[in-house]
């Protein structure tokens, strides 16, 4: 029997967050751009309920986005109950925001390549490969040309023939004021599921003028989210390791996650509760 110590990343998620659900409803595509009134304001939400689509899927936001806030008093962006991805929907978002390339929330990425880290993955591989043919899972497949992939790799490793730690510099270029950036109020709705991609999308979103979060903090699933495992054999604890780290420009803490700049009160809906708040004048 396997003991977890602690409190995993899928337990966390599957705590229902306080702050309400995503606004988004059209099932038909992966974003949607809803109206709501706050007072005598009309504001246009973005919904992005999830990240992990094909490319195609975005086609229409940035345009459908820039139309929308071209006549915008402020703008709300839906991430509630994303749980991550890719990034490529809010960096088209931040396009469509700044008129330009958004600014890069990475600085570094390491990779783990040592034989150690690499016989972990193989370890990992294997598990995935043993649960999926004891369910009779359709991913066999896919879980057995991983094992066979990382297998290499730990043979390469072993032979030294791969180089331990594999870094990726990203450059930082300084945004140009280009006279297209958003300079109204847009505000981020967060929740504990908005987790990696999502939580590198507020990254991007949040250097905007006058950017803002709105709910709780988010899973903190930034910094080493992509791990590897191992069981221990005399006391079956379930141990995860991060094979890969990411250095942001600001200092990041997994599992604490990022904090909201206005925290939705216990049990109200942050989206409600936001538009309350600027139909009142508050919140600007």
């Amino acid at each position: 029997m396997e003991k977890q110590c602690g409190k995993s990343y899928n337990d966390s998620i599957s705590e229902k967050p306080g702050t309400g659900p995503n606004i988004h409803a059209d099932k038909a595509k992966v974003w949607s751009i809803t109206w709501k009134k706050a007072g005598a304001e009309n504001i246009p939400v973005l919904a992005l309920p999830v990240l992990r689509v094909e490319s195609l899927a975005w086609d229409g936001m940035k345009e459908a986005l820039a139309a929308a806030i071209s006549s915008a008093p402020a703008l709300v962006i839906d991430l509630r109950g994303n749980v991550g991805g890719y990034d490529e929907g809010v960096r088209l978002a931040g396009e469509a925001l700044y008129g330009q390339k958004p600014p890069l929330a990475l600085k570094r990425t390491t990779f783990i390549r040592t034989p150690e880290a690499m016989a972990l993955k193989v370890n990992y591989a294997e598990l995935d490969v043993y649960y999926s043919s004891v369910a009779h899972s359709g991913n066999l497949i896919q879980f057995e040309y991983k094992a066979r992939k990382v297998k290499a790799e730990l043979e390469n490793a072993v032979a030294g023939k791969q180089k331990p730690l594999i870094r990726n510099d990203f450059p930082q270029g300084p945004l140009e004021d280009n006279g297209k950036i958003f300079k109204k109020p847009v505000y981020l709705l967060v929740d504990r599921l908005c987790a990696s991609a999502c939580e590198i999308g507020v990254f991007y979103l949040r250097s905007l003028p006058n950017a803002r979060t709105v709910g709780e903090n988010t899973a903190g699933d930034l910094v080493s989210n992509l791990t590897s495992i191992a069981i221990l054999p005399n006391s079956h604890v379930r141990v995860w390791l991060g094979d890969v780290y990411r250095e942001f420009n600001e200092p990041v803490t997994d599992r604490a996650g990022l904090a909201p700049d206005i925290r939705t009160p216990k049990d109200a809906d942050s989206l409600d509760f936001l538009l309350g708040q600027l139909a009142a004048g508050g919140a600007r």
